[in-house]
């Protein structure tokens, strides 16, 4: 029998969602997984960083009545408010029964995988980010997330930045090799015990600081991409971006996987209350919010089918737009605003070699 998955990008609550937010394509999967973008906690020790965020520990109930079977936990906010801040997130989605990956009280329980079972069928779900502020990884005796670090060098072109003085550098990045071996033994140990594996990917550049000249991913992410899919993940969602980008079939290592690359935000009450985010470095201002990609989203829809032997493979894709309102939570779209979203997501899979067509108001998608 088949699986459907469905999957969502960052949640940050401040209050109980509207009931109307859009989640049909949603309600209707077998397993539905998020990205849980902030800590859990009424009180903490706040991190040296640019921006905080902070929901209330009802916020795990919140999830759980919205239909989270599994939420990810590695990404650049988790240990915002320290490891008693994470010990509370960990405490209050245990209490809520709302799954959680990605971060733990050592490097161990932070890259375990979550079984969870749907028609008979074993998924493993993972959960790792690339968006680590200084002392969030977690260690073998140190609270954390589950990191691939990358390493990040500027190449200037000396004729170009004669002549055009100011131009900004080529902005190069590579995935550290130590903490990709990580992943991929993680990768190998999840799939020994389930039928298919998904890993969550908080990763990326949202456009607000994107360099305009190379494109909306940074170079570590396709070769990231393609080891996880080699090691055995069969789907990659993606957040962090903030907006949503397309998806790519990645045939690599004799296997075949399908890369979501950026989910965007589904829930995001921070930018709709803009002065509750605490900046520490005001020099750089917090301008997420100003972009309209950063309020365009969708709800994907995965279908996971088994094949000759009995594992599962992603079949299918259905990427459902949405846009969000001034509570900034995800609502249907206009027909105007769809065909947008649709358009933007359909040219970058195409720019990915993955094609992809337009139809019932949805991206599709069909393995091959």
């Amino acid at each position: 029998m088949t699986v459907e998955l469905a999957a969502v990008g960052d949640i940050t609550l401040h209050h109980v969602p509207a009931p109307d937010t859009y989640r049909e394509p949603w309600d209707a999967a077998d397993l539905r997984i998020a990205n849980q973008e902030a800590p859990l906690t009424d009180g903490g020790v706040p991190a040296s960083k640019l921006i905080r965020l902070k929901s209330p520990p009802a916020a795990a109930g919140w999830l759980r009545d919205l239909g989270c079977d599994v939420v990810s936990l590695a990404n650049n906010h988790i240990m915002d408010w320290g490891e008693s801040g994470l010990r509370s997130t960990l405490a209050a989605l245990d209490a809520a029964t709302v799954r959680h990956a990605g971060a733990g009280a050592d490097i161990d329980a932070a890259s375990a995988p979550v079984m969870l079972e749907a028609k008979g069928h074993r998924v493993a779900f993972l959960s790792f980010a690339s968006t680590v502020p200084v002392g969030f990884e977690a260690r073998p005796d140190r609270a954390g997330l589950a990191a691939v670090r990358v390493r990040t060098t500027y190449d200037a072109d000396a004729m170009l930045i004669d002549e055009q003085p100011g131009t900004a550098p080529w902005t190069a990045t590579e995935a550290r090799a130590d903490d990709v071996a990580r992943l991929v033994a993680a990768i190998g140990t999840a799939r020994a015990g389930a039928d298919a594996v998904v890993l969550a990917l908080h990763w990326g550049v949202p456009p607000a600081w994107q360099a305009p000249f190379q494109g909306p991913l940074a170079d570590y992410q396709p070769p990231l991409a393609r080891a996880a899919v080699e090691a055995g993940v069969d789907l990659i969602l993606g957040h962090h971006a903030h907006t949503v980008f397309g998806i790519e079939e990645v045939v690599s290592g004799g296997r075949r996987g399908l890369v979501c690359y950026s989910l965007g935000n589904y829930l995001f009450h921070p930018l709709a209350t803009p002065t509750t985010l605490r900046l520490d470095s005001p020099s750089r201002a917090y301008v997420m919010g100003d972009h309209a990609e950063s309020h365009e989203t969708y709800v994907a829809r995965f279908t996971l089918a088994p094949g000759p032997d009995g594992r599962l493979a992603v079949t299918a894709a259905r990427l459902h737009p949405a846009v969000l309102d001034e509570r900034c939570e995800a609502r249907a779209p206009s027909p105007a605003e769809a065909a947008r979203i649709n358009d933007r997501v359909a040219r970058f899979s195409a720019s990915r070699g993955t094609i992809v067509s337009i139809d019932g108001g949805a991206v599709s998608w069909s393995g091959g």
